[in-house]
């Protein structure tokens, strides 16, 4: 069996619990790519790992396109949750007190009572309630989160408007667990003193060591100890890495067949002792782009042969249609950049654009952390002028689907960040899009399947060497294909066949 165990928890260590339909959140992940390969290719039995506190993970995998995942969550366990399957929960189904009127706004529902605001249900992407917050004399109370197998999964007291503790629910409403935000201890509720440990064919109540824990990661170490005791010897861990894991998992998993994921910002080179820690441990480390390979084996030379770089994102041919419409449109991710490298492209681009009446520059965000139609729109008036905005649109992508549909209607990519976005070159590489980035990656090649930009003055250049004429594009589309046939699935699945059996 192959274990993987995302890093999806959130800063506090546990939560990750799905956020409403307009969250900013994206879904570009390692674990989840590994997933996706696994479930296509099933050339060996995997099972989700889950540490975090996830209510919505049902659509989540749904969305991901695999939904019949294997899983097991820690807080499931704790719970003692035997429910797998998604449930159909609607809000009408509380009884909610006589009288109560409700209005439907942009961010949800508001439930009224006496002309007072008493509620606000709020909804998951697929129209699943996600969680209904209570108010008294317009002041936050309670806040309860809803699992989508269709029952209450916790629930967030307030004090004058600060959230005081968080109770977790088992499946019949009964609290199972109280972890207070202000220390961070968890109570374990004393009426039900286990946790359900299922593994294969075996079901195990376990008693809690303790009613009182100082932390939440105490319970998750002790829960996971437990069923990491029912896993066999030939069993390999997949961990996607992080400062969190490393502290967490390095510890429990000693001595097993371990694999360490290293993916995009989650690795920082400040971290040297916990990165030092989990290499030396590690049975073998992937990483996910060429210059993590350099930047590991420099740092640790004797550890040179446990490295592996395996791309997440496998190639797929799909051309695109930006020939068949009248413009040409240039996509520039902004996340990433600062103000000014921002204002200098843009200001490049307006001297650009009335050379090329057809092009057309697209102003893509995927999380909106940062910048917004807003802002991004200040910087055009301010950089290329009020009569260039039409030359100018912004693009929110906050998932996959999004950005690859964003991608094929585009002529050309432009990528200015110092790290250009690996999941979005391979996807341009895909549909034999040409890139112009400024910096050389595995995804491309100068003068091959698109230009390195040296200077930025020089993007002019490069925006007229594929858009003046269909040479130079299509000769970039035919060098797309090498790198295609270098990152297919079935390239990949070498790769990893070739790291689990490793352990053989």
């Amino acid at each position: 069996m192959l274990y993987l165990i995302p890093a999806w928890n959130r800063s506090d260590g546990y939560d990750s619990e799905e956020t409403p339909s307009d969250s900013d959140r994206t879904e570009f992940d390692d674990t989840i790519k590994q997933m996706q390969l696994f479930q296509r290719n099933p050339f060996v039995t995997y099972c989700v790992m889950l540490l975090s506190y996830a209510p919505g993970f049902r659509h989540f995998l749904h969305h991901q396109g695999v939904m019949r995942a294997p899983y097991w969550s820690v807080l499931d366990a704790i719970c003692e949750i035997k429910a797998k399957r998604a449930g159909v929960f609607s809000y009408r189904e509380i009884n909610w007190p006589e009288h109560t009127e409700f209005v439907d706004v942009p961010t949800g529902i508001l439930a009224f009572r006496n002309g007072e605001k008493y509620a606000k249900v709020e909804f998951g992407t697929d129209g699943n309630t996600v969680c209904i917050t209570m108010y008294e004399k317009g002041e936050t109370v309670r806040k309860n989160e809803y699992d989508d197998r269709g029952f209450v999964a916790a629930s967030v007291v307030y004090e004058k408007g600060k959230p005081v503790y968080r109770d977790f629910f088992m499946e019949n409403g009964s609290r199972k667990a109280r972890l207070y935000f202000s220390d961070g201890r968890v109570s374990i509720n004393p009426s039900y003193p286990n946790y359900r440990i299922h593994h294969g064919d075996t079901d195990q109540q376990i008693p809690f060591q303790k009613t009182e824990y100082s932390s939440i990661n105490e319970v998750i170490c002790e829960v996971m100890e437990s069923y990491l005791a029912q896993t066999s010897s030939a069993d390999i861990f997949c961990a996607a890495w992080s400062t969190g894991h490393a502290s967490l998992l390095l510890p429990l998993l000693r001595g097993k067949k371990l694999i360490i994921s290293m993916f995009g910002e989650r690795y920082r080179p400040s971290e040297s002792e916990e990165l030092k820690e989990s290499v030396t441990t590690a049975s073998r480390v992937v990483v996910d782009s060429a210059s993590k390979t350099e930047l590991l084996t420099g740092r640790f030379p004797k550890m040179a042969h446990k490295i592996e770089y395996i791309s997440p994102y496998d190639t797929r041919r799909d051309y695109g249609i930006s020939m068949q419409i009248s413009v040409q449109n240039v996509l520039l991710p902004v996340d990433g950049l600062s103000e000014k490298r921002l204002s200098e492209a843009i200001a490049v681009l307006g001297s650009y654009l009335p050379q090329n009446k057809k092009a057309r520059v697209c102003l893509m965000t995927r999380e909106n952390d940062k910048w917004n139609r807003e802002n991004l729109w200040e910087i055009v008036q301010e950089q290329a002028g009020p009569e260039l905005e039409g030359y100018f649109y912004t693009e929110k992508c906050a998932n996959e689907p999004e950005l690859t549909q964003c991608l094929r209607l585009q002529r050309l990519v432009v990528d200015l960040r110092e790290t250009p976005d690996p999941f979005l070159q391979i996807v341009a590489v895909s549909m034999g899009i040409p890139q112009i980035a400024s910096a050389k990656t595995a995804f491309l090649s100068n003068y091959e399947n698109g230009r390195i930009l040296r200077k930025l003055r020089d993007l002019p250049d490069c925006l007229s060497y594929y858009l003046d004429s269909l040479t130079n594009w299509n000769a970039a589309m035919v060098s797309s294909e090498e790198i295609v046939k270098q990152y297919s699935t079935e390239e990949l699945l070498k790769k990893w066949k070739g790291v689990l059996s490793s352990f053989e």
